[in-house]
């Protein structure tokens, strides 16, 4: 393909010396494209690792990148770059992408999130069934000391899979700040003859 050809309306570059045939569509496409001038060890990580999982987290008009310690941290246009120490089991593939796992992903998102949003984050990793409890906390033993480590593992403590939105998450973490007890989720109400009445996001007995 010719240097004309690329500048054509037919092709789009994403990333400086990445160039893809259309406009991009998407994250997942976004993500191959950046992976065309990444380093070889990069590994998508912290909001953009959430929304390849389809885990919520906040939107990132950048791509969020890691590399390995002794790497140089990326620096481009588009892409946050980082230099964390990662492991083989810290890493895993999602539609054929490098991303970090769903445990080390919440290692690194508790360091810059809100108590509530790092909730729904790890409410909605148990309730898809891609993280146990048992994972998380281990994940969270193997890096103690790190920034945000004490608040996710107080967290770990509240986490519910039974709940079924962020903004839900992060209202029930309000109220267990405010020293409410720790509500049911989601649980159906009925009268006295069994007939459903309601379900409440969050219910106190």
């Amino acid at each position: 393909v010719s240097r004309s050809q690329l500048g054509g309306l037919q092709f789009s570059s994403p990333f400086r010396g990445s160039h893809v045939v259309g406009a991009v569509d998407g994250l997942v496409q976004l993500c191959q494209a950046a992976l065309l001038v990444l380093p070889s060890r990069a590994v998508f990580s912290d909001e953009t690792a959430a929304a390849l999982m389809g885990l919520p987290a906040p939107q990132s008009a950048a791509l969020h990148v890691c590399v390995p310690e002794k790497d140089v941290a990326v620096r481009r246009r588009g892409i946050v770059g980082h230099v964390r120490h990662l492991t083989e089991l810290e890493v895993g593939r999602r539609f054929d992408l490098p991303v970090t796992t769903p445990e080390r992903t919440f290692v690194d998102l508790a360091a810059r999130l809100p108590a509530g949003e790092l909730l729904g984050f790890v409410d909605a990793a148990l309730r898809a069934r891609l993280a146990t409890p048992s994972g998380l906390a281990e994940v969270l033993a193997r890096h103690a000391g790190c920034r945000g480590v004490a608040k996710a593992r107080r967290l770990l403590d509240y986490a519910n899979p039974a709940a079924e939105s962020p903004r839900e998450s992060m209202v029930r973490w309000l109220l267990i700040e405010a020293g409410l007890p720790v509500p049911e989720v989601n649980v159906n109400i009925y009268d006295l003859d069994g007939v459903f009445l309601a379900r409440a996001d969050l219910f106190f007995r």
